[in-house]
This record gives C-alpha cells, sequence and structure tokens, in this order.
C-alpha cells in the first residue's frame, strides 16, 4: 500500500473535496448524471468552495470559457449529465476544467468513443488549460 502526495502533503486519507480544495480534478470515463442539479449550479459551488465569486463574475466567465469551447450557452442550466451523450458530458467535463482551473488534472479516457466534434472540443480544452505552465495534466488513455 503506498501514498499519495501532492505538493509535499500526504493527501492518501484526504476525503474528496479536501482533494478538490487543494486543486486536483479528475474527470471519469463515464461521468455521472446529478438530477436535480444544473451545471451551472454544479460549477459554481464547486468553485466557491475555494472563496465566493460574484454572480456577474461567475456568468461572464461561464460564457467565455462556453465560448471558447464551442458549448451552447443553453446547457448550462440543465441538470449534470442528464440526457447528455457521451461526447457531451465529456464537453461538460472540459467545461468544469477551465471553469475551476485546477492545479492538477487527471483526465481518465477523455477520448473514448468521442465523435469528431467532441475529440476537437476536448483537445480545445486541453490546449487551453495546458496554456498555464504552472498547471499539470495527466491523461490516461488506451489510444496511442
Amino acid at each position: 500500500r503506498g501514498s499519495i502526495f501532492f505538493e509535499d502533503e500526504d493527501i492518501t486519507s484526504a476525503r474528496t473535496d479536501e482533494r478538490a480544495q487543494k486543486g486536483l480534478f479528475l474527470s471519469f470515463q463515464s461521468p455521472i448524471e446529478i438530477p436535480g442539479v444544473s451545471i451551472s449550479q454544479f460549477i459554481r459551488t464547486a468553485m466557491e468552495t475555494k472563496e465566493k465569486i460574484r454572480l456577474k463574475a461567475f456568468r461572464d466567465k461561464l460564457k467565455t470559457v462556453t465560448k471558447t469551447l464551442g458549448i451552447n450557452e443553453q446547457w448550462i442550466n440543465r441538470e449534470l449529465n442528464v440526457g447528455f451523450s457521451g461526447g457531451e458530458r465529456k464537453k461538460i467535463e472540459m467545461l468544469q476544467l477551465l471553469m475551476l482551473n485546477p492545479k492538477l488534472a487527471i483526465l481518465d479516457e477523455t477520448d473514448s468513443g468521442l465523435d469528431v466534434d467532441a475529440v476537437k472540443t476536448v483537445s480545445r480544452g486541453i490546449q487551453t488549460f495546458q496554456q498555464d505552465d504552472q498547471k499539470s495534466l495527466l491523461i490516461i488513455t488506451h489510444n496511442s
């Protein structure tokens, strides 16, 4: 049994929310649905675990990031991942990644089973995230 260290701190037994507050982001191969919680609510709540954000600033950033990724702005009012295809869910994960702006992003099978449009959005999200050289990215994939 090993240990997990992040920025010289043992986070092996840290709760998921504690790891997220430290700047870790994990995307899953099959993102889960959260009925009753809009995409906008989910992202804003996650962002506010670090610090409060004014509604206008949040909406402005959300609009900018949806435009960067080419995501339909109307999606943000829909329930998180409910009724979305696999490719659409991956697009929403890229939206979360760029909105939350973590120190380390771990993307599990982020390109699995995606159509061409979704692959472009995921690529654009990864490229945008990597523009900051203070960020780290680990991509887990079976494709080469």
